[in-house]
């Protein structure tokens, strides 16, 4: 796609590489001028969605600026900015931008509405577009949010309409997972709830479309005072099986008594101790079944349990983006002996675009799940907070906290018994969390070497190491001495051991049947385009945590991550940071141990720091972002420091010697998003 709008904006030129939109309000121009494609847009229009009800006095001149720019930006695209009375007007090709092509299959589909075999693979395509919240990444104004809402609603009615064919087909199970993505974020509409709990009903999991009932009925009465409409209790009598149309129930696999025959089953705990977690969404998560090392880890993790639990049964579990944070957490959870009062996971959504979780809203999931009725919640977080310390005390129970933001975000979700275990996983140290609640830390390092190769080997499609030098099927494994090995362990060292880089890797292997790692591997040897590579859409690939990540660092850390593109690839010390950054060294410790504590640093020695390839590749969009010329002046800087330094014959980085010129500022394919607010 040339232009992306179901999720952060993105622009890629004709040959599919990235193309820059520099900052937010150029961005929110391309936007405006996507979503009214070939239609001309006013001035008055732009003015209300950069800058809302208070625009500049210099507005048009402001706009001009950034059409110019934006007119620079569409070099090399399929698309052409144009200026018509009364505004601009984007022209080009409508099948590269994922909107006009979302419209364009649901009119397909809706003029095959007889047809649902016909229809259905059509709508699928239309959601398979979507990679995250529209616009979410663009100024907060009433139009930017009126546009959000009119592109949502269009999903709504698409995914309804797709869920109704699956339904009519009989394949109401592959709707399941995308309705329940969707009443996961907004599980106030009743006609998705509906659907979710009829395509339910139709895989033979009626318990779980009456906790997915129970669940919408709590949050209909809690935010919005109501009870469930018509499209809820019509998909309830079909549940109880009391609606007396249709075709029978399905069998019901062994799932215990049949609520049809017993209705006060409605009301009854799912399972001793844990009454309501399959309404509350809290079961743990599918993961990948093959989790490679980690077992180090494992059995760290192994001390929480006992009469004498490490940090007092509280662990934070920290490491950098992509690192398997969740999925080390999860899949000790699954095997750890001795909860049986149940093992919930609770997605705190810490650095998600749409914000983290409510304290309130988790505590009411969670107090739900240890079966106290919804007349029983009380209204204050710190009632809730204490009511759920005091209800998972009395429980043998396993927590798992995903994706936190801060130690504030768990302050109040940490039970107080003495034999309840919380797992935390979060991007940043807490260290908070340490001090305050004696919580043990676990800090999780790329995959070694040996381990990514055997997951890379595990993963890898067969012929994707050159004829002929394949050692598995040599009879032995991309650890081995064969000629293939040394390809696997150089395209694992390209991902610096990060698992999500690597299950990307091996996917884009799987996708390119022609591709062999030693293609691969010479695509990733670019640093700067390394990181885009293995990249995938959505929130959950690499590139789009580290923007994440990167627009909650404090501004000094966030400005220091762009400098070091033009430090020399050794190790980072204080002098040189406060050199980059052009202040005193207090303020350069504070943003190298916020990039530590986020990981996007590592720290080598006391005061000493490096970088992985795949983050300076980052670092480097964001300064082709700021200009050429803040990279000069931050190259200079860095050279005049190290002149100063050897003429009072300090110490230099090993590896820069003294006839050190300023480092060229390198290239990047693309920017990273607007700078953090910290």
């Amino acid at each position: 796609m040339g232009i992306r709008l179901l999720g952060p904006i993105e622009l890629r030129t004709t040959a599919g590489v990235p193309a820059t939109v520099a900052g937010p309000k150029q961005r929110s121009v391309l936007a405006l001028l996507a979503v009214e494609f070939d239609r001309v847009v006013p001035l008055g229009r732009f003015f209300d969605l950069l800058w809302g009800d208070e625009p500049p006095a210099r507005a048009r001149a402001a706009l001009q600026g950034h059409v110019a720019a934006l007119r620079k930006a569409l070099d090399g695209t399929a698309f052409e900015l144009r200026t018509r009375a009364p505004g601009y007007l984007l022209t080009g090709d409508a099948e590269q931008i994922d909107l006009c092509r979302f419209e364009a299959l649901a009119a397909r589909a809706e003029a095959a509405q007889g047809d649902d075999r016909a229809a259905a693979p059509l709508l699928k395509q239309a959601l398979d577009l979507w990679y995250g919240l529209p616009l979410a990444d663009l100024a907060d104004t009433p139009l930017r949010r009126d546009l959000a809402e009119r592109l949502g609603e269009a999903r709504a009615r698409v995914l309804a309409a797709w869920a109704e064919r699956q339904l009519r087909l009989g394949l109401g199970a592959a709707a399941v997972p995308e309705l329940e993505s969707y009443v996961r974020t907004d599980g106030l509409r009743e006609p998705a709830v509906a659907l979710l709990m009829r395509c339910l009903l139709q895989d033979g999991r009626a318990p779980d479309a009456l906790a997915a009932y129970h669940h919408a009925r709590g949050r209909l009465d809690e935010e919005l005072g109501i009870a469930p409409g018509p499209a809820l209790q019509d998909a309830l009598r079909a549940v109880l099986g009391t609606d007396g149309a249709g075709p029978p129930l399905p069998a019901r696999r062994g799932l215990g008594p049949d609520p049809a025959r017993e209705p006060a089953a409605r009301e009854r705990p799912a399972a001793p101790g844990l009454p309501c977690a399959a309404a509350a969404g809290l079961a743990l998560p599918r993961l990948p079944d093959d989790l490679v090392g980690r077992a180090e880890e494992h059995r760290w993790l192994d001390r929480l349990r006992g009469p004498a639990p490490a940090g007092g049964g509280i662990a934070v579990v920290t490491g950098p983006a992509g690192v398997g944070k969740t999925a080390t957490a999860v899949s000790w959870a699954r095997q750890a002996p001795g909860f049986p009062d149940g093992r919930l996971f609770v997605p705190l959504r810490g650095f998600d675009p749409a914000g983290p979780a409510a304290l309130t809203e988790v505590l009411g999931v969670l107090l739900r799940a240890l079966g106290v009725p919804e007349a029983g919640l009380p209204v204050e977080p710190a009632a809730r907070a204490a009511l759920y310390r005091r209800e998972a005390g009395r429980r043998r129970l396993l927590v798992v906290l995903d994706d936190a933001r801060d130690a504030a975000q768990v302050a109040g979700l940490l039970p107080a018994g003495p034999h309840c275990v919380t797992v935390i996983t979060a991007r940043a140290t807490l260290e908070e969390v340490t001090v305050t609640q004696g919580a043990a830390l676990l800090q999780l390092g790329p995959l070694p070497e040996a381990e990514a190769a055997v997951l890379l080997n595990r993963l890898l499609p067969p012929g994707a190491v050159e004829a002929g030098t394949d050692a598995r099927a040599a009879g032995g494994s991309a650890t081995g001495k064969g000629p293939g090995a040394d390809d696997v362990r150089r395209l694992a060292a390209l991902c610096d051991g990060l698992p999500l880089a690597l299950r990307t890797a091996a996917a884009r292997l799987c996708a390119r049947p022609t591709w062999s790692t030693a293609t691969l591997t010479a695509a990733l040897a670019d640093e700067r385009t390394r990181l885009h590579t293995l990249d995938t859409p959505g929130a959950a690939g690499l590139r789009s945590r580290l923007v994440m990540t990167y627009r909650h660092l404090p501004w000094d850390a966030a400005h220091l991550l762009a400098l070091l593109t033009v430090h020399p690839d050794l190790p980072v010390d204080t002098g040189s940071a406060a050199a980059l950054l052009d202040c005193d060294r207090a303020r350069a410790r504070r943003a190298l141990a916020a990039l530590a504590d986020h990981h996007l640093l590592t720290e080598v020695s006391p005061g000493r720091h490096t970088q992985s390839g795949l983050v300076r590749g980052f670092g480097a969009e964001l300064l082709a972002e700021q200009g050429d010329a803040v990279g000069r002046a931050a190259a200079v800087r860095l050279f005049d420091h190290y002149r100063d330094a050897r003429a009072h014959r300090a110490a230099l980085p090993e590896g820069v010697r003294p006839s050190l010129a300023p480092p060229a500022v390198p290239a990047a394919p693309s920017a990273a998003g607007p700078a953090p607010t910290g």
